[in-house]
């Protein structure tokens, strides 16, 4: 090589380094970007919950009482732990809440962060779903993701440690959903989804249609050879079911089941899927669950044209998508006799922004060809949909979190006026507890208990 050869190659090598430098930096830098836009949503819920949470049980959590005390003297079945709540049987919730007050002497404040743990698990799970199933795209989708499970919008769950039944079976659905992703490849997965399955019908009752979910996809999607599958996966499913019916009666303050009201039922489900966005209006509710069935159908439909890669890629997504709106016919069969208005509750949306996380991966698999088009109206037309959607759903979102930030700690702020009363509940007025339990009796005699175990309230510091 002459010098001259050299003179201008050496430019060259530079820049190439330069560029190589700045790619790296701008590569380092969004990862950074997406880690902080993921982790951020986590943080602020972890510190809400740190600054206003009180050590006092609330409403349902009284239940728990007689089996802390039985749990005490050595006395606690399984009978116990099976006997229906409401229409669930909150077997694993149970088991779970007992060992936390064993350990803890039942601070219900280690319930909520053990909330946000077990949704921290299922975010995780949902990242390495994305991760497998749209590749470099996983990033924002991710982001999206976290922004959405630690939504306010659900301070109800957020701020009572017994809503674990929702959070365990957010984490089961997930978990399913993840292990449809490695089958037919791995024999594992399935009896992973049907387990998963099995988890979240003993966390709440909507867990059956995860339970017959697995072998509805298994025999959509298997080939002949994958048969047994489907009957074992069924097996499981209907021994489950039976001994979940066994002995099962119609809670007594709860209405008729609403199957002979379809029109209402529609408006609650859509309710339902939409409340995330809009948490104090049915009819805002129901548009938002509206565009969402809109986007989740015209998606499905395009990556099932599509085939191959895409259909598989979204499947598990189809799924878990499936599922939610499954719990909330199921929800809606059970609760529309309250009123349509009762979809509205803070505490579903643990569930229904997972209809939303797949809505959008769905849709992000079905418009790949978009993102990788050389055309400038293609790769324009996404981002002129892509800002629509954001500016459609953001006040949605933002007005809900907001409203939710304020009833978390107006709930707390109440709570610490309560646990006043409930230190000296032996010459505090009925009317001190109506914030904590409706049966004043029940919360005496129970109070009683805790007092003597030295638990919850009145726990050794």
């Amino acid at each position: 090589m002459t010098a001259t050869d050299a003179a201008v190659s050496a430019p060259a090598v530079g820049g190439d380094d330069v560029s190589h430098r700045l790619s790296h930096l701008w590569s380092t830098l969004a990862t950074a970007c997406f880690v902080v836009g993921v982790l951020a949503p986590v943080v602020g819920v972890i510190t809400a919950v740190h600054r206003h949470a009180v050590n006092l049980p609330y409403w349902d959590e009284w239940q728990l009482v007689p089996l802390l005390e039985k749990l005490r003297v050595g006395t606690l079945r399984v009978s116990d732990l099976w006997a229906q709540h409401n229409e669930h049987r909150v077997l694993l919730p149970r088991v779970a809440l007992l060992a936390l007050a064993s350990v803890s002497g039942w601070d219900v404040r280690d319930e909520l962060y053990a909330n946000v743990a077990l949704a921290v698990v299922s975010l995780s799970l949902l990242c390495v779903l994305l991760g497998k199933s749209v590749g470099g795209r996983s990033g924002p989708l991710s982001v999206a993701a976290s922004v959405m499970m630690f939504s306010m919008a659900q301070w109800e769950n957020w701020s009572w440690g017994w809503q674990m039944s929702f959070f365990m079976n957010g984490l089961a659905a997930t978990t399913a959903a993840v292990a449809l992703a490695y089958w037919p490849e791995k024999r594992w997965a399935i009896l992973a989804a049907s387990m998963a399955g099995v988890m979240a019908t003993l966390s709440l009752a909507s867990g059956i249609v995860l339970l017959w979910l697995v072998p509805a996809i298994v025999a959509l999607c298997g080939d002949k050879h994958r048969r047994i599958d489907v009957v074992w996966t069924a097996l499981i499913a209907g021994v489950l079911s039976a001994l979940y019916l066994w002995g099962y009666h119609r809670p007594v303050h709860h209405p008729a089941l609403g199957y002979d009201r379809p029109l209402d039922l529609a408006v609650y489900l859509l309710a339902y899927l939409g409340s995330p966005f809009a948490g104090s209006s049915v009819r805002s509710a129901a548009m938002f669950g509206v565009l969402g069935v809109l986007m989740l159908v015209s998606a499905a439909c395009s990556v099932w044209r599509l085939g191959g890669a895409a259909r598989r890629a979204a499947t598990p997504w189809l799924f878990l998508a499936s599922y939610v709106v499954g719990t909330g016919a199921l929800t809606g069969l059970g609760r529309v006799g309250f009123g349509t208005t009762q979809a509205l509750a803070s505490r579903y949306t643990t569930l229904s922004c997972l209809f939303w996380i797949s809505t959008l991966a769905v849709a992000v698999v079905a418009l790949e060809r978009y993102f990788t088009s050389s055309r400038r109206r293609g790769r324009l037309a996404m981002a002129a949909a892509l800002a629509s959607f954001v500016v459609l759903v953001g006040r949605g979102y933002t007005d809900s979190y907001a409203a939710g930030h304020r009833l978390f700690k107006e709930r707390f702020d109440a709570f610490r006026r309560a646990r006043r009363c409930v230190m000296t509940f032996r010459t505090a007025p009925d009317s001190c507890f109506d914030v904590v339990y409706h049966r004043h009796d029940v919360l005496r005699e129970r109070l009683e208990i805790l007092e003597r175990l030295r638990l919850g309230p009145f726990r050794a510091a």
